[in-house]
């Protein structure tokens, strides 16, 4: 048995495990308590050979509204785009299959989506830098045009403060990071509320948005961004209030990517429909 940390997102852990040659099985774990949960086997296959080796899914889990969470998985065509989703539910305890209703072809990287659960919705950037979003029962899909990223690196999500945020490099100067806020989520209406000037914050590198740094979060409650930079994959946090860039700790060049945030989850256990 060969066990593969696949995801690391809000206050659960999400891997894969691979039994040789047979098809993968997600489990969930709280390493707090160190519970884990094995999902039952998906009955679908991907028309994908890629996606039967390299399952792309997400977890979607907010204690503030349930201690059950969903685990999603993307199905894609031979085209590359996601022809279904596979929703599983703690609360039940299956899987159910829905067919993709985005109104066009929503294509997902290799790499596999960065998932922000918010409002009942888990959103990833799509291959065209556009925000896409499926509730939980499948019944609601929604696009969110992204703010103008200007051609320079990768957009990326997050959520602070109750709400959708993306952070990507203003279109005029490269150098300098933007953050926008989806301050009303029914009019897709993004607010620019900080920019961030990389040459102060690295003494005047000339590093590129998802090259020479990496934004690892923003922080759930305060103004505050996490990111690493440099060889070392130095950890820093930066307030935006006062400004002030603290140097949280050195990871070290061996570090494996991605690096994702994890709050600890002490009271609630983790449910599960069985």
């Amino acid at each position: 048995m060969v066990g593969v940390i696949k995801l690391l997102k809000g206050k659960l852990w999400l891997t894969v495990r691979s039994d040789g040659n047979a098809p993968f099985h997600y489990a969930v774990c709280n390493p707090v308590t160190k519970k884990w949960v094995m999902l039952p086997k998906a009955n679908w296959a991907s028309d994908s050979s890629y996606l039967e080796d390299h399952p792309i899914a997400c977890l979607g889990f907010d204690p503030a509204i349930s201690s059950h969470f969903h685990v999603l998985e993307y199905l894609e065509g031979p085209d590359g785009c996601i022809t279904a989703v596979g929703i599983y539910s703690s609360k039940t305890g299956l899987w159910n299959l829905h067919e993709s209703g985005w109104n066009h072809g929503v294509g997902v990287s290799y790499g596999g989506p960065r998932g922000v659960f918010l409002n009942g919705f888990m959103h990833f950037v799509a291959v065209r830098n556009e925000i896409v979003a499926v509730d939980m029962e499948g019944k609601r899909w929604k696009i969110i045009p992204m703010p103008d990223s200007g051609g320079h690196g990768a957009p990326m999500i997050d959520r602070t403060q109750g709400h959708l945020c993306a952070l990507n490099v203003d279109p005029l100067d490269i150098f300098n990071l933007s953050l926008w806020v989806l301050e009303d989520y029914n009019t897709d209406n993004w607010i620019l509320k900080r920019t961030v000037s990389t040459l102060e914050l690295f003494g005047g590198k000339k590093y590129e948005f998802d090259r020479g740094y990496q934004v690892i979060a923003v922080h759930p409650e305060c103004n505050l961004i996490f990111f690493h930079y440099g060889l070392d994959n130095t950890l820093l946090a930066y307030e935006m209030d006062p400004k002030e860039l603290r140097v949280v700790r050195n990871l070290g060049h061996h570090t494996c990517q991605p690096v994702l945030p994890y709050v600890p989850l002490f009271s609630v256990p983790l449910a599960h429909g069985h």
